[in-house]
C-alpha cells in the first residue's frame, strides 16, 4: 500500500505538469492575448500537492545471507534490517540476525539470535526522544569424549528510553541535557540477573568574549536497582542489589594570545554497587556453579586533572607542555585480593620545528611516576618511575631521496613496598635507533634501506636476583628494492640480517648469540589481458649458540648449538573469466631443516598444498549484491590431519536492499 500511495502521488504530479504545459496550447487564444488564471502555475500546484497527507510509514528493508565453510567450521548467517521514516519527524530501525556454526574438528555447536530495534522521534526543534529494545540469545553445546553434553546458554533483554534537549542561550551559552532509563533481564545457564537503571546528565558551555576563553561543565548521575537468582527454583535469590554512579567533568580553554593557549580539565567519578559475583580461589580464578555465587560490594573512585599549554612563537616552531595527575581507587568487600589504588603523575614536553626547506625536527621529553597499591594481601605493591626522551629528524635531500632518523632512550625503575618478602626492585634501560632511507634513482627503480638497533639493560637490585642481570643487543639491516621491468613485469627483493647478543654480567657462561638471514624474491607478471602470475620465494637461515671467551683466548668465539633453514615457495595464478568472475589457483611449498650440532641430529619437515576455485561478484538489480568464493583445498605434510588434507572452503554473501 505504501508503494502504491507513493506511485499515485508521482502520477498526480505528472498529470498536473503535463496539463499545464499542453492545455494552453490547445485552447484558441484571443487576438488580444489570453493569460493563465492568476495563481495557476506549476509551483502553486506542486505546493498544493505537498499538502496531501503522506504515508505515516514507509519501508526500506534489506536482507543479507552469508555462508562460510572451511576446515574448522561451517556457518550460516541471516541478517534482516529495515530503516523507515516514522511520521514526519521520526525514524524506526529494526534488525533480525541469526547465526549458526558447526565445528568440524570438534563436537561443538554455536547458535545466536538477535532482535534490535530503535525508534527516534523529534519532539521539537531542540528535543529528541528515543526508544529501543534488544533481545539476544546465545547457545553453545559441546559433546564430551564420553558422550556427555555440556550446554551453555545466555539470553539478554534490554529496553532503553531516552530524552535529549539541546539549545543555545544568548549565542555564547550552549546547554544540553539527557534523561534515560533502562530495563535489563539477563539469564544464563545457572543464573538470572534483573536490573533497572535511570540516569540524567547535562552540560553547559560558555564562550567568554567570543574566542578568548571557553568553559565546559558536565555532570551525570545514575541509579540502578537489581536482583539475582541462582540455581534451580531460585533458591539462591539475592535482592536489593544495584548502586549509583555520578561524575563531573570540567574543561577551560584560554587563548592568552594568538600564539599561546592554555587548557585545564578536571573530572571526578564515583560509583557504588552490590552485585552477585562468583567466588574466587587463591589464584584469583572464578569458581563456577550456582553454589559459589556470593554477594559482593564494589566501590570505585577516580579523580583526574590536567593542564596543557601550547605555543607557536613563529610559523615553523611549536612548543607544548602537558601535566596530568590521576587517582583511581577500587575496593571490594569480599574478594579483597582485587583491591587496587593507582596514583599517576605525568609530565611531558614537545618541541617541533618544521621549516619550509623539507626538514622536520622534533624532541619529546616525558616523566611518569606511578604508585600501585593492591592491598595488604598483595606483595606486588610498588612505585614505578619512567623517564624517556625521543628525537626525530626528517629531511628530503631531493625529490627522490629522503631520510628519517629516530633515537629513543627510556629508563623504567620499579621499587617494591615489601622488599623483604618480594625483593624484585629492578631497572630497565632501553636505547634504540631507527634509520630509514628512501630513494628512487631512476623512474622504474625504488630503494628502501632500514637500519635498526636496540640495546636493553636488565638490572635486578637485590643480590638474590642480580645473577640474572644482562644486556641484550640487537642489530637489524633490511634493504629492499622494487624494479618495474615493464608495465607487465615487476621484481621485488628484500634482504634481512638480524643479530642478537645476550651478555650476562655475572654468568658469562650463559651468553649466547642468535642470527637470522632472510631473503625474499617476488615476481609479478601479466601474461595476457586477463591472466596474472605472482611467484614469491622466501629463504630464512637461522642459527644460535653460546658466545664465550675460551680459556687463554682474547676474543669471543661462537659455538653453534642449532641451525635451521626454511624455504618457502608461493605461486599464484589468476585468470579473469569475465567482468564478474575470476579463477584463482595457488600453490604453497614449505620445507624446514633443523640440525642440532651437539648431537648431530637432523630433522626435516615438508608441507605442501594446492587450492583452486572461483571468485565472483554480481550486482542484483539496482541495490543488490551477490559474491562468492569457492575453493577446493588439498594439503599434505607431516603434521596435517586427515580432515585437513582434503576439504572445501566456501564463502558466499547475498545482500539486497528493497
Amino acid at each position: 500500500m505504501v508503494f502504491f500511495s507513493a506511485r499515485v502521488n508521482m502520477l498526480l504530479r505528472g498529470i498536473v505538469v503535463l496539463a499545464l504545459a499542453v492545455v494552453p496550447l490547445t485552447r484558441p487564444l484571443d487576438v488580444r492575448g489570453q493569460q493563465t488564471p492568476e495563481g495557476l502555475n506549476v509551483d502553486s500546484i506542486l505546493a498544493i500537492l505537498d499538502t496531501i497527507p503522506r504515508p505515516f510509514m514507509t519501508f526500506t528493508p534489506s536482507y543479507t545471507a552469508r555462508l562460510t565453510g572451511n576446515v574448522t567450521s561451517v556457518g550460516w548467517t541471516n541478517q534482516f534490517s529495515n530503516q523507515s521514516p516514522f511520521g514526519r519527524r521520526g525514524s524506526l530501525r529494526i534488525g533480525l540476525d541469526t547465526d549458526r556454526k558447526d565445528f568440524r574438528l570438534q563436537d561443538r555447536l554455536e547458535e545466536s539470535k538477535a532482535l534490535t530495534s530503535r525508534l527516534v522521534y523529534q519532539l521539537g526543534p531542540n528535543m529528541n526522544s528515543g526508544l529501543s529494545f534488544n533481545n539476544t540469545r546465545q547457545f553453545n553445546r559441546v559433546i564430551a569424549a564420553a558422550g556427555g553434553l555440556q550446554d551453555f546458554s545466555l539470553n539478554n533483554q534490554v529496553a532503553n528510553g531516552d530524552l535529549a534537549y539541546r539549545t543555545r542561550v544568548l549565542n555564547d551559552v550552549r546547554v544540553d541535557g539527557r534523561i534515560e532509563g533502562q530495563l535489563n533481564d539477563s539469564e544464563q545457564t545457572f543464573k538470572r540477573d534483573r536490573s533497572a537503571r535511570a540516569g540524567i546528565n547535562g552540560g553547559a558551555g560558555y564562550n567568554v568574549f567570543g574566542r578568548f576563553a571557553a568553559i565546559r561543565v558536565r555532570g551525570a548521575y545514575a541509579q540502578t536497582t537489581a536482583s539475582s537468582q541462582t540455581g534451580a527454583g531460585g533458591q539462591g535469590k539475592l535482592g536489593g542489589l544495584g548502586g549509583f554512579q555520578d561524575s563531573v567533568v570540567t574543561r577551560i580553554d584560554v587563548r592568552v594570545s594568538d600564539s599561546l593557549t592554555v587548557a585545564f580539565d578536571y573530572s571526578d567519578f564515583e560509583s557504588e554497587r552490590d552485585y552477585a559475583d562468583q567466588a574466587r580461589g587463591s589464584t584469583g580464578a572464578q569458581q563456577l556453579g550456582s553454589q559459589n555465587v556470593i554477594l559482593e560490594h564494589e566501590s570505585r573512585r577516580t579523580r583526574d586533572w590536567g593542564i596543557a599549554m601550547a605555543s607557536e612563537p613563529w610559523r615553523a616552531l611549536r612548543l607544548s607542555v602537558k601535566f596530568r595527575e590521576s587517582d583511581q581507587l577500587q575496593d571490594f568487600d569480599n574478594n579483597n585480593t582485587r583491591d587496587s589504588r593507582t596514583i599517576s603523575d605525568d609530565i611531558s614536553a614537545d618541541f617541533q620545528y618544521a621549516p619550509r626547506s623539507g626538514t622536520q625536527f622534533s624532541l619529546r621529553l616525558s616523566n611518569r611516576v606511578r604508585t600501585f597499591d593492591f592491598g595488604t594481601q598483595s606483595l606486588n605493591g610498588r612505585d614505578q618511575f619512567t623517564k624517556s626522551a625521543s628525537i626525530n629528524f626528517r629531511h628530503s635531500f631531493t625529490n627522490t631521496l629522503s631520510a628519517d632518523l629516530t633515537v629513543q632512550n627510556a629508563i623504567d625503575q620499579a621499587e617494591y613496598v615489601r622488599k623483604e618478602e618480594n625483593p624484585r626492585d629492578r631497572d630497565q634501560v632501553d636505547t634504540s635507533l631507527n634509520l630509514r632511507i628512501t630513494s628512487q634513482p631512476f623512474n622504474p627503480l625504488s630503494v628502501n634501506v632500514v637500519v635498526t638497533s636496540w640495546v636493553t639493560d636488565y638490572v635486578n637490585i637485590d643480590q638474590s636476583l642480580s645473577s640474572d642481570n644482562r644486556r641484550k643487543e640487537k642489530y637489524d639491516l633490511r634493504p629492499s628494492f622494487t624494479y618495474a621491468v615493464s608495465e607487465h613485469v615487476s621484481l621485488n627483493q628484500e634482504y634481512g640480517l638480524a643479530i642478537e647478543f645476550t651478555d650476562h654480567f655475572f654468568r658469562p657462561e650463559d651468553n649466547f648469540l642468535d642470527r637470522n638471514i632472510t631473503f625474499r624474491n617476488g615476481l609479478k607478471t601479466k601474461l595476457t589481458t586477463n591472466t596474472n602470475v605472482q611467484i614469491d620465494y622466501n629463504l630464512r637461515l637461522h642459527d644460535k649458540g653460546s658466545y664465550l671467551i675460551p680459556d687463554g683466548a682474547i676474543e669471543r668465539e661462537l659455538e653453534v648449538q642449532s641451525e635451521d633453514r626454511n624455504d618457502r615457495l608461493d605461486t599464484r595464478l589468476e585468470y579473469r573469466i569475465n567482468a564478474h568472475v575470476r579463477a584463482e589457483v595457488t600453490h604453497e611449498y614449505n620445507r624446514r631443516r633443523d640440525e642440532f650440532v651437539s648431537t648431530g641430529r637432523v630433522t626435516y619437515r615438508t608441507d605442501t598444498g594446492i587450492e583452486g576455485g572461483l571468485i565472483g561478484n554480481y550486482t542484483v538489480g539496482e541495490s543488490g549484491k551477490f559474491s562468492f568464493n569457492i575453493r577446493k583445498v588439498n594439503r599434505a605434510g607431516d603434521f596435517v590431519s586427515e580432515r585437513q588434507k582434503d576439504y572445501w572452503q566456501v564463502s558466499s554473501e547475498f545482500r539486497y536492499a528493497f
